[in-house]
């Protein structure tokens, strides 16, 4: 007997159904598995998932509106208004939530629902509110303060600066009423590093600044260059500093958060993140920077010789050659007389860089005028060195808005700024070059090195012992090395080769070269140290701490250039027992992680290359057996 087409169709369907749906179980399931296996990879084991959920991916802010303290502020309340309105607009721009309380509101409880604690000015405290401070620390809320904390009761008369001392640490404080501005420079190497630059330096407006001695300052009071205010040391002239107050992270700075409107843009935007990365950090976020050098050496070193010809740089060139370092010898055009075996002698130990055309100075000119003496230059030099000459030093120091345009389109990568001092290290100067209809404008960078070292002709203006120079004069150079180094930047040993240069003085040279290099610094010409920058600033890091014992962070070099000998230093909640690191992309990551010595629970990740345009992603897991 036949069955029917239907009853065929019908069986033919149930059982295409049934594997269909067993297909998809089995799908669904593979699925699952891969699923839980990203989890175990990322977020952690499943037992951690309630965990996670809880777990706040951002910090949560509770800001003081302090009424008593604006009244320090009479007859210009608004000036302290000021301040709390400034946290808003930074903390809304950066995504955090906060909300705003009174002097009334400051209480234990704030605790429950927030992760840190924002003071701004808030001088004037009543013991009430002292206490709840305490107990708020002490229940592991971080808290960032700024001014003569808690240095007024309630009713803002003086009571001292017991309170101060004991959150920031600050020995010896006082205060500094300042009418027309002052000088501030952050120091690198810290958790808000990747946001500010090292040693840069922002103008404060007038106002009555707190500082004292802290060992080891975030920012210090500055004579508008990268020396500390009044010949003094950093730790001496102290304004902001970070550590613990009661088990829990704090930040003081003693100024005011705001800067006047005239302000430069770029300042603006420093401190405002410098305020962000304070929240995150006291807040047990995770933070990634990236380091300053290569090898992860403790400070740059530019020598930069200045010279009459290359056979007058030969004695100098002579004792870094035995001390195996580089150097870059500047040279006027018009000082280049034929040809010379000492060519050949000084790019085999660095590079050649110009000092221009003539030593005329290259201001108040058109770009057109600058360019064509700028490639007058370079055109001379490269015909005699067969080298590139990428580094312009402008004569008499003096240079405008327009030479930058005129480096630029003379083909130079780097020029010395030695009027203007900014930051310690490069900064990058990028401009869109027009090309043909068909194809994207082309980005051309070139490098501003602020130079702040004293020169051996001011070292030597100085020098009181009579009879040929000694050994000690190699102490000013190290002093200024030393400043430095303390803030993770760029130093430029200037001298000429007729004075620290010359032969009976070269073993003032040999003493601070030995130094500098004994204190782990890297010491490379100007060409490499503003490549290896260009480079770092292409290096795009992130990092979110997604489980209670678990970071993820992604290294992406956007660079068409590998970087060696790269470190990245992660800020972790806590410090851990155990630490160690899942690569989660094609197994590339960083060979070593080790922490790092002192308070800051700091990972550092090394990496022997970072190859060009491409991403290294992994999970830094801690404390998990």
């Amino acid at each position: 007997m036949k069955t029917p087409i239907r009853k065929l169709a019908s069986r033919r369907t149930s059982r295409f159904g049934a594997w269909f749906a067993f297909s998809l179980l089995v799908a669904v399931g593979l699925q699952a598995v891969i699923y839980f296996a990203i989890l175990e990879k990322t977020v952690g084991p499943v037992r951690n998932l309630p965990r996670l959920f809880r777990n706040k991916s951002v910090a949560s802010v509770v800001l003081l509106k302090s009424g008593n303290s604006a009244l320090l502020s009479n007859p210009n309340p608004e000036d302290y208004f000021d301040v709390v309105r400034q946290w808003e607009i930074a903390l809304a721009e950066a995504g955090i939530p906060f909300r705003v309380i009174g002097d009334d509101d400051l209480v234990p409880e704030v605790a429950s629902d927030s992760s840190v604690l924002v003071l701004p000015m808030a001088v004037c405290l009543s013991d009430t509110q002292r206490k709840a401070i305490q107990s708020l620390a002490k229940a592991g809320m971080g808290i960032v303060a700024s001014g003569a904390l808690g240095a007024r009761d309630a009713t803002c008369v003086w009571r001292g600066w017991d309170f101060l001392t004991t959150f920031a640490g600050v020995r010896n404080p006082e205060t500094a009423p300042v009418t027309h501005g002052a000088s501030a420079v952050f120091r690198g190497g810290q958790y808000f590093s990747e946001v500010v630059p090292a040693g840069f330096r922002i103008e404060l407006p007038p106002q009555e600044l707190v500082f004292g001695t802290v060992r080891a300052p975030d920012v210090y009071r500055s004579d508008g260059k990268l020396n500390p205010f009044g010949d003094k040391s950093p730790e001496d002239v102290a304004l902001a500093s970070h550590g613990t107050y009661h088990g829990t992270r704090m930040v003081w700075l003693g100024f005011r958060e705001t800067l006047t409107e005239g302000s430069d843009r770029d300042q603006r935007a420093a401190l405002s993140q410098y305020m962000v990365n304070s929240v995150r950090w006291v807040g047990r976020q995770a933070i990634a920077t990236f380091g300053n050098w290569p090898n992860h050496s403790r400070a740059a070193v530019l020598i930069a010789e200045t010279i009459d010809s290359p056979d007058s740089a030969i004695p100098a060139a002579k004792v870094l050659r035995q001390e195996r370092v580089s150097a870059t010898y500047l040279l006027p055009a018009s000082k280049v007389v034929g040809a010379s075996a000492g060519w050949r002698r000084l790019m085999e130990g660095g590079e050649i860089a110009s000092g221009g055309d003539t030593t005329d100075a290259f201001a108040e000119q058109d770009v057109e005028t600058q360019t064509a003496r700028l490639v007058t230059a370079r055109s001379k030099l490269e015909r005699l060195a067969s080298a590139p000459i990428l580094g312009f030093d402008p004569p008499q120091q003096v240079w405008d808005s327009a030479t930058v345009d005129a480096v630029r389109n003379a083909g130079y990568s780097y020029y010395l700024d030695r009027a203007e001092y900014q930051r310690a290290v490069p900064q990058i100067i990028v401009k869109n070059r027009e090309t043909k209809w068909f194809l994207p404008p082309r980005q051309v960078e070139v490098a501003r090195v602020s130079v702040s070292g004293t020169t051996d002709m001011e070292m030597i203006a100085r020098y009181r012992r009579p009879g040929a120079l000694g050994d000690d004069l190699a102490d000013g150079f190290v002093r200024d090395f030393r400043l430095t180094e303390f803030v993770d930047g760029l130093y430029t040993l200037s001298f000429r080769s007729d004075l620290l240069g010359a032969p009976e003085n070269t073993h003032i040279l040999r003493a601070v070269v030995k130094t500098m290099k004994g204190d782990r610094a890297w010491i490379a010409s100007g060409e490499q140290i503003t490549a290896w920058w260009s480079q770092r600033e292409k290096v795009k890091l992130e990092s979110q701490l997604i489980s209670p014992s678990r970071i993820r962070i992604a290294i992406t070099n956007r660079s068409n250039r590998p970087m060696q000998n790269a470190s990245v230093y992660v800020y972790l909640p806590r410090r851990p027992k155990i630490v160690r690191l899942i690569p989660l992309m094609l197994d590339r990551m960083a060979s070593r992680l080790e922490m790092v010595i002192g308070g800051d629970d700091v990972l550092r990740l090394e990496f022997p290359e970072l190859k060009p345009e491409s991403s290294y992603v992994g999970l830094i897991v801690f404390d998990e057996e």
